[in-house]
């Protein structure tokens, strides 16, 4: 074997070095010290290269969170108490998915945040209470709170009576910059899986979604104080798969979409579709679809095998295909009168002078002389307008 020969090498390489220093161990016992060496220092760097534990770092890189989420909160604030943007992507390592935060601050000054996460929607902590004012976190179950200053964080989950401090939750979090030496962003690191985990993936909102909903600031690191700041922020963030493919077409025009999921955390058993009245399986277990000659609006979605959760499944996000009705415009006949003619009402369209719905004509008015007259209903979306004519 090549590996092996190649030891070989290294090694009596090394008796000569060996001998040039005057060792006097025998060449066996070195040579096979030498190979043991070798070997390890081979295993322990294979194990590093293979290892693959997501650390975050605290500094924000657009290629970490390229196939993520971005929602501006207060962009361009300098506040201690604000956040300007929020950043979300749902990765996987060799110990699982997770959900990776990017908070990007308005300085670097002294903060606490609190971040409500909606989770579970069995779970409602409702609101809290500071200095004597109630503040509403509809939803949330979950509260992330980090110190901006040194990165130090508590993990609580709602139980449907208190928040409970969870100290084992795999969260880790850290400081860092968004601009070289600004002290402006943190990271977040949110096990989705693992017995301390606060997320729960076979408990979520249907499609597999939490929803990020707002934070609440305290200036100083001290939460005794008045909160100093907080927004909405209202981020639904899928951690069990994403379906590309949304669009827009016009009825009655042949239509062909593929539809695909990635960020899926285990195989496709089935994809579904829902026309409006349930969902219908589709036997299909690639992460590709193709959906095609959709007459009506039609949302999609794959399931996807987990053995953690019950049924042992776990449903994605959607896709929807739309389709919006073709726009009508009524055809009168040519007619004659012999003095004039009053203009009744339409079914579908608007009178017009010219071509396009141009110069309106209202519904009564009477025409004394021979003239064509269009019959217009503008289109949206995909479709085309329709119009026609008659000459009076």
């Amino acid at each position: 074997m090549v590996w092996k020969t190649t030891l070989e090498i290294l090694a009596d390489k090394a008796l000569l070095f060996f001998d040039k220093r005057n060792n006097f161990q025998s060449h066996a016992s070195l040579k096979s010290l030498t190979i043991l060496l070798l070997f390890v220092g081979y295993f322990l760097n294979s194990s590093a290269a293979f290892s693959q534990i997501f650390i975050p770092d605290g500094n924000y890189t657009a290629s970490e969170y390229a196939a993520g989420q971005v929602k501006d909160i207060k962009l361009g604030s300098n506040n201690t108490c604000d956040v300007q943007q929020v950043y979300a992507v749902v990765k996987s390592d060799d110990n699982g998915p997770y959900l990776l935060l990017g908070l990007f601050n308005g300085n670097n000054g002294s903060s606490i945040f609190r971040y409500y996460l909606d989770t579970d929607p069995n779970l409602d902590l409702v609101s809290e209470t500071y200095k004597n004012e109630v503040y509403p976190f509809p939803g949330a179950d979950v509260v992330l709170q980090i110190d901006a200053n040194d990165s130090s964080t508590l993990v609580y989950k709602w139980n449907g009576t208190d928040l409970i401090l969870n100290n084992a939750s795999g969260l880790i979090a850290e400081v860092g910059d968004f601009a070289p030496n600004d002290g402006k962003f943190i990271e977040i690191k949110v096990p989705l899986t693992g017995t301390g985990s606060v997320v729960n993936l076979c408990d979520l909102a249907e499609g597999g979604i939490i929803n990020l909903g707002s934070y609440l600031s305290f200036k100083g690191g001290n939460l005794n104080s008045a909160p100093c700041g907080g927004e909405n922020i209202d981020l639904d963030i899928n951690v069990s798969g994403t379906i590309s493919g949304d669009a827009t077409y016009c009825s009655g025009v042949p239509n062909s979409t593929t539809l695909t999921l990635t960020g899926n955390f285990g195989a496709v058993q089935k994809w579904q579709k829902n026309e409006g009245s349930g969902w219908v399986d589709i036997a299909n277990t690639t992460t590709t679809y193709q959906a095609s000659n959709v007459n009506v609006t039609t949302s999609y979605r794959a399931i996807i095998l987990n053995s953690n959760c019950p049924g042992n499944t776990i449903e994605t996000g959607t896709a929807t295909i739309t389709i919006i009705a073709a726009p009508i415009a009524d055809d009168p006949s040519d007619l004659e009168r012999c003095d004039s003619y009053i203009l009744p009402a339409l079914t579908n369209g608007n009178y017009f002078a010219k071509t396009g719905g141009v110069d309106p004509i209202a519904v009564g008015t009477e025409i004394n002389e021979t003239q064509t007259i269009f019959v217009f209903t503008a289109a949206s979306g995909p479709c085309i307008d329709a119009e026609n004519s008659f000459t009076v």
